[in-house]
């Protein structure tokens, strides 16, 4: 693994720390058990972070890591982040201004209308 890269368990554990919660870490590699058993013990202990998605029931392989990479790194995108506290996010960001809209002044001969 990279240098500072941190290992993040995904795991339906009592205490594991709930997913809409969790802050991802810059640099992780996320480790996602098989669908109908749970990582090995051995594996959880190198985990420095254990996640859960809240549900209850076991979710699709494919679906739970969909779920948890949705929500990116919160220095990458930090407007895009959803609250995690009362009082929302934050201001929201200026609207996009794209100018005055162009309209063509000439028709090209094939679009013109040629009854004669």
């Amino acid at each position: 693994m990279p240098q500072d890269c941190v290992l993040v368990g995904v795991e339906m554990l009592e205490d594991a720390a709930e997913l809409p919660s969790f802050r991802h870490p810059l640099s992780a590699a996320y480790v996602l058990g098989p669908e109908r058993a749970s990582l090995s013990p051995a594996l959880l202990a190198q985990c420095r972070h254990v996640v859960r998605i809240p549900t209850r029931f076991a979710l699709n392989l494919a679906v739970a890591g969909a779920l948890v990479l949705y929500e990116p790194p919160a220095p990458a995108w930090p407007l895009c982040r959803p609250p995690v506290m009362t009082g929302g996010a934050g201001p929201a960001p200026a609207a996009a201004s794209h100018g005055n809209p162009v309209f063509r002044r000439n028709v090209p001969d094939w679009a013109e209308d040629n009854e004669t």
